[in-house]
Formats: C-alpha cells, sequence, structure tokens
C-alpha cells in the first residue's frame, strides 16, 4: 500500500485523515481491511475506482465514505459491521477507516482535498 497521503475538508482546511493508504493492487483492493484487528487512529484506505465495499471475515466495524469523482461525500456509513455488503452508485471512489476516525463524521455534499504529504 502507498501512503504519503492526507484529506483535508475544503472549506474550513481541517484535516480529516492525516494518513491515507492508496490500495493499488488486486490483493490489497480485494482484502482492503479484512486482516485488520483494528485501524490505527485516524488513517484511512483510500479505494479508487471503487462503489461497493464488503466486511465479510472483518474483525470489527469499519467507516465507509463513498465520494464522487469530484471527492465530494455522497454517502456515509459510520459504522459498517462485519458480514455486511454496501453500495454506491453514485460514488467512483471510497475510504474506509475506523469508525471512531474523523471520517465517519462526515456529511453528504462535503468536499475532501487529497494532498502529498512530504
Amino acid at each position: 500500500m502507498k501512503g504519503g497521503l492526507r484529506l483535508r475538508r475544503r472549506g474550513d482546511g481541517q484535516i480529516i485523515c492525516p494518513e491515507v493508504f492508496l490500495a493499488q493492487g488486486l490483493f490489497e483492493r480485494a482484502f482492503g481491511l479484512i486482516w485488520a484487528s483494528h485501524i490505527r487512529g485516524a488513517s484511512g484506505l483510500w479505494l479508487p475506482r471503487c462503489n461497493a465495499v464488503h466486511t465479510c471475515w472483518m474483525r470489527a466495524p469499519i467507516a465507509v465514505v463513498f465520494l464522487d469523482e469530484g471527492l465530494r461525500v455522497v454517502e456515509v456509513a459510520p459504522r459498517l459491521v462485519p458480514w455486511r455488503l454496501r453500495r454506491c452508485t453514485a460514488a467512483t471512489q471510497v475510504i474506509e477507516s475506523s469508525p471512531d476516525s474523523p471520517l465517519a463524521g462526515l456529511c453528504p455534499g462535503d468536499e475532501l482535498v487529497l494532498e502529498s504529504v512530504s
């Protein structure tokens, strides 16, 4: 997984996710956070070209934020429990994180900015 990214909310500039990892390969995209017993702090997993996630074999609930191509929030599942499937046809990408992350508190319409962290 590639790191070095963060998400902030457009408008007020608040850092929403200080550490974002990009799921690049098939394995990372298919298994996402399955093997994580918990997600570290406010970090998140970014799944581009995605509009559905599953929590099969997950050990804990996750927060799922569905985004359109402009990084606008279209739907939030703040606490998706294990063994569920969630789809949002308006989404083109997804961020998965801990239910305690600030990502879980986003609302539809919020606009985000993805930045490189050096």
